[in-house]
């Protein structure tokens, strides 16, 4: 009897001293979990974010997080727990959408054994003409041209003061990993930069057209970026799509269809008596370009984003389609 008196006594102790183990644990870990929810609130409310509370069970707990704009991008930051079978690896991870709602997809991570290897046999590797960019980072992407005008300067610098972060994008959001749980300002501003940044691919481009041809900018708020310059036939609209910079307006003459391009001041495609002598002194100003009409709108696409007076020769010129002589050519 004395036996099983103290074989549970002994039971009951062990037992109240893995509680004690797992309860002074759990509030440690609970109390760092309460400092760094308090660093990113003031992190995030300074800059015009705000914080996530974390939500769910335990089991099926999403965490909390904070959402920052930076740019033209809403960047959200939170922890991401990598498992790796009996070990783990704990990222701070940003995400954003891109703002015009799509973007290069791509691959960056830092350069490791295996990937310098690689690139001395001559494995595949963009270059963003960076040499302390290049040097750190393996890129692997689709889109050259596109994936160096999303990593601006301040991108670039922003993913060098990390160790090993990795950066990747599938065309729709943007995801940057840094290892560790961030706390430092500088650091979670870093992060912030690097993923609003490249989220931001190209509006910055629409914003600056808007101010240098006086045209009203809407940024992105829940629908792609777009610009609205006045003419004496309407407004014309602008925004960025894959295939570059396009204009619209509304059709109200009542155009036939039509698919033409411009090169070099000379159209194909357009029907002769469809243009005004205004509209050919337009053609030479206007670069390369399409012109099509459809759903009633005549429309006019840029393959990038012109000059302000390419912009302004262009919308001009929709407005003399639309308005032009009915008396005259396939109008008359």
């Amino acid at each position: 009897m004395q036996a099983l008196i103290t074989n549970l006594l002994a039971f009951v102790g062990c037992t109240l001293f893995v509680l004690g183990i797992v309860y002074f644990a759990t509030e440690a870990m609970r109390r760092r979990e309460a400092g760094r929810e308090m660093l990113w609130r003031e992190f995030a409310e300074a800059r015009g974010g705000f914080f996530v509370p974390a939500t769910g069970s335990w089991l099926f707990r999403r965490p909390a997080s904070i959402v920052v704009p930076h740019a033209h991008a809403s960047v959200t930051i939170d922890i991401h727990v990598v498992s790796h079978g009996k070990t783990s690896t704990t990222y701070t991870r940003a995400r954003a959408r891109y703002a015009l709602g799509f973007g290069p997809s791509f691959r960056v991570s830092s350069e490791g054994l295996l990937s310098a290897v690689g690139k001395a046999l001559g494995a595949q590797d963009l270059l963003l003409d960076d040499p302390a960019f290049d040097a750190r980072f393996v890129i692997k992407g689709e889109s050259l041209a596109a994936i160096r005008v999303a990593w601006t300067p301040r991108a670039r610098h922003a993913a060098l003061s990390f160790d090993r972060p990795s950066v990747t994008s599938d065309g729709g959001e943007v995801v940057a990993l840094a290892l560790g749980v961030l706390l430092r300002d500088h650091e979670l501003e870093a992060l912030t930069a690097l993923v609003g940044e490249v989220a931001s691919y190209r509006v910055a481009e629409l914003a600056d057209l808007a101010r240098a041809v006086e045209a009203t900018f809407q940024p992105p708020s829940g629908q792609p970026p777009m610009l609205r310059f006045a003419t004496p036939r309407g407004d014309v609209t602008a925004g960025l799509a894959r295939d570059g910079l396009v204009l619209q307006l509304v059709d109200a003459r009542g155009l036939p269809s039509l698919h033409a391009s411009i090169a070099q001041g000379e159209p194909q495609g357009l029907p002769p008596g469809l243009l005004t002598d205004s509209a050919r002194a337009l053609l030479p100003l206007v670069g390369n370009c399409r012109v099509a009409t459809h759903d009633g709108f005549v429309w006019l696409t840029w393959p990038g984003v012109p000059d302000a007076r390419t912009f302004r020769a262009g919308a001009q010129l929709l407005a003399e389609l639309v308005g032009g002589d009915p008396s005259r050519g396939a109008f008359r």
